[in-house]
């Protein structure tokens, strides 16, 4: 799994977990176990945390484009915050 986030000043919390193809935000699931390789799950189908279309590159690769919220003093890290491979199971830890 492959994040690219994109930041939006927002005070609203996010936290990240993965279990498989699936990605949960805060409480919410999103499950792409059923995305063939070579796919896209449109933006319109995600959800109010995603900024991007949801793609499955024919290597399998799941790549999600994240909206990332931060804060009036966000460091920057989180202001210009690097993509991130996603290899094991569990919670995804954000850039501070």
């Amino acid at each position: 799994m492959h994040l690219v986030f994109h930041p939006i000043r927002s005070d609203r919390r996010m936290r990240l977990k993965r279990a498989g193809d699936t990605l949960v935000i805060n409480t919410k699931r999103f499950d792409f176990a059923d995305m063939a390789a070579g796919t896209t799950r449109e933006l319109a189908d995600l959800g109010e945390w995603f900024a991007d279309d949801a793609e499955r590159k024919p290597d399998g690769t799941l790549v999600l484009h994240l909206l990332l919220p931060h804060g009036a003093k966000a460091s920057k890290k989180r202001l210009y915050p690097a993509p991130i491979r996603v290899e094991k199971d569990g919670r995804i830890a954000l850039p501070r």
